[in-house]
């Protein structure tokens, strides 16, 4: 940083110092770094745009097209060729995918469920590896005569998984919460979100994995000398907050399967659940705040979930409302006497 004349930012990672002063290959490696971290961010607002188009999309068709009690017209030959070909592609949607599939894997959810997981993931896998140089650099360690450091796309793809995780929690959030955006937006009861929340988890966990064993490598094997990098990576805050962080995601992983909610019980699950993932944010803030551009809406949006149940109890148990419309009261009847004269009333 005191060699450089001008230091460059760049949205969600350290400023480059710029013009670059290392070695050739060092300064290659350095332009594929932060390209690709440009890229990350780019990425993952194109997922987010697809999945706000989506969300749009949805909610406009569901306000704009005909309401979900019309009965279906029985068919006609007079039917336009468009009305027909709706008609079959509903029917077709609920036979193929309204089922239950692979149930030992996936559990009781329908085929839909599962094509949008499957969709989720094949988009993520795209994005994990696309504008990425894949090349190797040997370059060697300054002021450390003999030593050279091994440079390769390993690292810059990490942060590239790294950053897809980050742009997935408030996704994760959103499908967790009971008072819910989605279901405002879609009409899906939010209990329908707990299959892909769940399985999102799994796949935040899986990237954060694939992001620490990647920097374990690189850090570990292939910078020189060892295991002086080594030792110095561990004294690093940002380290340790990530260590923090996948502690805590493995944690929580182990208490939602199945033998973590039996060892628990339920209630202890969902209460550790609430506040294990919001350690998590924390540590995933405080591991690499630069992305706090993720975490805060995370943070936002969970506190709005708890809020709003918070006001949702106090409506239906102390009946807030004026009119009492919200709030629990007594079924009301009303007796109707009917005369008879042959039998009596």
């Amino acid at each position: 940083m005191s060699d450089a004349a001008q230091l460059e930012p760049h949205w969600g990672y350290a400023d480059r110092a710029l013009p670059c002063t290392n070695d050739k290959g060092s300064c290659e490696y350095l332009d594929l770094v932060y390209s690709a971290h440009d890229l990350s961010m780019l990425y993952a607002g194109v997922l987010w745009a697809t999945i706000g188009g989506i969300l749009v999309l949805w909610a406009l068709h569901r306000r704009l097209g005909l309401p979900s009690h019309t009965p279906i017209a029985p068919y006609s030959t007079q039917d336009s060729t468009s009305a027909r070909l709706g008609r079959t592609a509903r029917v077709t949607i609920q036979r193929y995918l309204l089922p239950e599939s692979i149930l030992a894997v996936f559990g009781r959810t329908t085929r839909l469920q599962v094509v949008t997981l499957l969709s989720l993931i094949g988009y993520l896998t795209i994005w994990s590896f696309v504008g990425l140089a894949y090349r190797t650099w040997v370059t060697p360690v300054k002021d450390l005569p003999g030593n050279y450091n091994t440079r390769t796309t390993l690292g810059p793809w990490s942060d590239r998984i790294g950053v897809l995780a980050y742009a997935l929690t408030p996704l994760s959030v959103m499908l967790a919460s009971r008072e819910s955006l989605l279901s405002l937006l879609t009409g899906v009861p939010y209990q329908s979100f707990n299959f892909l929340h769940r399985w999102l988890g799994y796949i935040i966990f899986a990237q954060g994995s694939l992001h620490t064993i990647g920097w374990c490598v690189t850090e570990i094997r292939l910078y020189q000398p060892q295991p002086v990098v080594a030792h110095q990576l561990l004294a690093e805050t940002y380290l340790v907050w990530g260590i923090v962080a996948m502690a805590v995601l493995t944690l929580l992983v182990f208490l939602s399967t199945p033998l973590g909610i039996r060892l628990t019980g339920y209630e202890v699950f969902r209460k550790l659940h609430y506040a294990l993932a919001m350690v998590f944010v924390g540590a995933c803030w405080g591991h690499w705040e630069k992305l706090e551009c993720f975490m805060v809406p995370s943070l936002i949006l969970w506190l709005a979930d708890r809020c709003m149940r918070l006001i949702r109890t106090g409506i239906l148990h102390y009946q807030i409302l004026p009119s009492g419309f919200a709030g629990f009261r007594s079924c009301s009847a009303q007796i109707t006497f009917f005369s008879n004269a042959e039998h009596g009333d």
